[in-house]
């Protein structure tokens, strides 16, 4: 890989990880809304849209980091 494309591979590393960030954050604030509710909500469907929510975010959170993995693998960073 030439050096131009590999400095373009680390602009995308920092940027998803920046990404990633804001997931993370998205994610425990929703997580603290679940937290902060009375037991008797939690159970609701507001509260179940609340969990699923955390859950997609989890999971963009597992595939953005099989990408920066596969980044740093290629890159060596």
């Amino acid at each position: 890989m030439n050096k131009q494309r590999r400095k373009q591979l680390k602009e995308a590393f920092t940027l998803i990880n920046d990404a990633k960030a804001i997931i993370e954050a998205v994610a425990n604030e929703e997580q603290e809304t679940i937290d902060a509710m009375p037991e008797g909500l939690q159970d609701g469907e507001q509260c179940q849209g609340f969990e699923e929510n955390v859950a997609m975010l989890d999971s963009q959170l597992d595939a953005l980091e099989c990408v920066v993995d596969e980044i740093t693998e290629t890159c060596n960073i």
